[in-house]
C-alpha cells in the first residue's frame, strides 16, 4: 500500500519544477504573460492560439525565438523554442554531441 501512495507523491513533487520553465507557468494567462512579465508576443495569422516572442525572462541565448500556445480555458499549454538549424554528417554526430553537452 506505501508503493502505490509513494509514486503519486514524487509525481506531485516534481511538478512544479517542471511547470516554471524560461520563467513562465504552466497555464498562466495571456494577460499575464503579457503585463506581468512584460513579454512582447505576436500572433501567428494561422493559429490563433500561438504566439511568437524573441525573448522570455530566463531565456537562452541559444534560442531565437519561442512560440507560445495559449488557450483561454487552460492558460499556457506549451513552449517551443526556435534554434539556428545545425550541420551534420549522415549519421548526426554533431547533434549528438551538442545534445550531451547540453543534458550533462
Amino acid at each position: 500500500m506505501k508503493r502505490l501512495l509513494l509514486a503519486p507523491l514524487l509525481l506531485a513533487l516534481s511538478s512544479p519544477v517542471q511547470a516554471e520553465q524560461f520563467g513562465l507557468t504552466m497555464g498562466e494567462s495571456l494577460r499575464s504573460i503579457r503585463w506581468n512579465k512584460g513579454i512582447i508576443l505576436t500572433q501567428q495569422n494561422d493559429a490563433p492560439e500561438q504566439w511568437f516572442t524573441e525573448k522570455l525572462p530566463k531565456g537562452t541565448p541559444d534560442f531565437y525565438g519561442y512560440f507560445l500556445e495559449v488557450t483561454p480555458k487552460a492558460g499556457l499549454c506549451k513552449i517551443t523554442a526556435m534554434k539556428a538549424p545545425i550541420e551534420t554528417n549522415s549519421f548526426g554526430t554533431q547533434l549528438i554531441t551538442m545534445f550531451d553537452e547540453c543534458v550533462l
